[in-house]
């Protein structure tokens, strides 16, 4: 085997096969190169996807060049709303102008610390899976 796959002998007594052009494979098997281009890869998954989600927000009526800005937004963060007013159930939300996914943010310092029993920090220094564990105690979420 490891004579026939390095171009040795068969240890048959007979020459060593042609391995010219072949690709020597496991298991004494061999293939032949490719001289053929590799294909061009069609449209990725990603691309597909994206132009679904596009088609189905102009079936729904939606610009995606609108949409597309309301994605990129930039929030204003130094609104200060009381806690009361932020703790609003997310589908009775009816305020544009506050990011709905980071309502912690638009607390004060004191309120925040009084809700949270963390300071900013420390609930910034946390991993994500608890920020939001904690958002839904305190019904942020």
């Amino acid at each position: 085997y490891q004579r026939r796959v390095h171009g040795g002998s068969t240890g048959r007594g007979g020459a060593a096969p042609n391995l010219q052009g072949e690709k020597p494979l496991a298991f004494g098997f061999s293939g032949k190169y490719s001289t053929q281009p590799k294909e061009k890869p069609g449209p990725t998954v990603h691309a597909i996807s994206a132009e679904v989600a596009r088609s189905q927000l102009l079936d729904c009526g939606i610009d995606p060049a609108r949409k597309e800005e309301e994605d990129h937004k930039v929030w204003d963060y130094s609104l200060r709303l009381p806690y009361a007013e932020l703790k609003v159930p997310s589908k009775k939300w009816n305020r544009p102008d506050i990011d709905v996914t980071h309502r912690e943010k638009y607390l004060s310092d004191e309120e925040f610390k009084t809700v949270f029993k963390v300071t900013k920090e420390q609930f910034e220094a946390m991993p994500n899976w608890r920020q939001s564990t904690k958002k839904k105690e305190v019904k942020l979420y």
